[in-house]
């Protein structure tokens, strides 16, 4: 096994791979660099790492399930007191 092959594919050496480059050599050693620095991270990648409304809502059908339910136990509650007030009167 070769040493980048060691370090893909245990996990432990994998934590130390850092950057957006690393060369290993035949002793085993890893050297990284980074290319574009951390603070000049493209902003596309932020947004896509932050998760939206959107996409929080599609990975958790059952919270959308809940809360249709409760939007419908409201509405017909709403419903049900229209029609208690008006038949008061």
């Amino acid at each position: 096994m070769t040493a980048a092959e060691m370090y893909l594919k245990d996990f432990t050496f994998n934590l130390k791979l850092k950057g957006d480059a690393a060369v290993i050599d035949s002793d085993g050693d890893i050297y990284t660099a980074y290319f574009v620095k951390p603070s000049q991270a493209p902003k596309e990648k932020t947004a896509q790492s932050s998760p939206t409304e959107k996409t929080r809502l599609q990975d958790n059908p059952q919270f959308v399930i809940y809360l249709i339910f409760f939007i419908m136990l409201i509405i017909i509650s709403v419903y049900v007191l229209i029609i208690i007030s008006r038949s008061k009167e």
